[in-house]
């Protein structure tokens, strides 16, 4: 059964192609499956590409709210709106700010250091832009000529960033995803990533330096079928536990240290700390990310390697009682 699975699986190859993009391909090997990570496996990406505009979108409405349609509304309304009004772009800022904050406790696959700068550079871009006002003010009071490269600030500005900034990481993600590809031979694993024409990033793993193989499916990614494959290897074992907010915690605790030394502990407590997850988050360099039919995949893997290491696989058990 195994046998028709893989059969069908190298049925739909153009090998040619594969052998091209990947060099380290020898004659030898023989291709067995290929892949990249499916669509639905960056949903967490693009959801939070979503979200980006709809606080863009959710700060201009409410502008807008207050200049055209504040006489008809509740007088409390009105007031909030007004004093938003006043104060939307610090708002905008500060909360911009604390939804990175929790982005990056969360622990998602989009809790990373590039994208929880990414957010936080997003929310400043207005204040940046206001303090260039001031900046040139302050310096035409001093007889400086200064040209401030952005226009004046306006509410629309909400709606063309979010426009801008969502559809910039719209399309690194898209970069991101695409540029990832997998290959399984008979003999070793081939994991392949190239953004746009940059660089070729490459890796190898024979399979006798696979300890193990691991499949990782959300409830979501079982519904719609796709999921991750681990490839635990020799210099991947299992990570060493993080006990640095325990540290941190007795750090605190302790009378001896001074309370400078408290307060930064505590302070970057409050900034770095993210919440501890059962499994844990996989990169598509490290693994097969997000492959379709993980299981098909997982089944090949495990395979090619009890071939490998001598033993007879379910390939080898069929073919001989063919």
């Amino acid at each position: 059964m195994i046998q028709d699975i893989v059969d069908e699986a190298k049925s739909e190859l153009d090998e040619e192609i594969i052998r091209g993009k990947f060099s380290k391909i020898s004659d030898e090997e023989e291709v067995i499956w290929a892949g990249f990570p499916s669509a639905f496996s960056m949903l967490e990406r693009y959801f939070l590409v979503g979200l980006i505009f709809l606080i863009h979108l959710s700060f201009f409405w409410v502008a807008e709210e207050v200049k055209f349609q504040g006489d008809g509304l509740n007088i409390i309304l009105r007031m909030l709106l007004l004093v938003f009004d006043k104060i939307d772009m610090l708002s905008f800022v500060l909360f911009m700010l604390i939804f990175a904050r929790i982005n990056h406790f969360l622990n998602f696959s989009t809790s990373g250091r590039w994208t929880t700068t990414c957010l936080i550079v997003i929310g400043l871009i207005p204040s940046i832009w206001v303090f260039s006002h001031w900046i040139e003010v302050i310096l035409e009071l001093f007889g400086y000529d200064f040209s401030n490269p952005f226009p004046l600030w306006l509410d629309h500005w909400f709606l063309v960033l979010g426009l801008v900034t969502s559809g910039l990481m719209l399309f690194v993600t898209i970069l991101y995803q695409t540029s990832f590809q997998y290959v399984v031979t008979d003999k070793m694993i081939h994991v392949r990533r190239q953004i746009l024409s940059m660089g070729v990033y490459s890796r190898v793993i024979p399979y006798n330096m696979i300890l193990n193989v691991k499949t990782q499916q959300s409830f979501i990614a079982k519904l719609i079928g796709f999921g991750n494959v681990i490839i635990l290897t020799e210099d991947e074992d299992n990570v060493a536990a993080d006990h640095s907010d325990e540290d941190s915690s007795e750090l605190i605790n302790n009378e001896e240290v001074s309370t400078t030394k408290k307060f930064f502990k505590l302070l970057k407590v409050l900034l770095l700390v993210q919440r501890e997850r059962v499994d844990l988050v996989q990169s598509p360099a490290n693994s097969l990310y997000g492959v379709k039919n993980p299981m098909l995949v997982y089944k090949i893997v495990n395979e090619m390697m009890d071939r490998k290491q001598g033993r007879p696989g379910l390939l080898e058990m069929s073919r001989s009682n063919e």
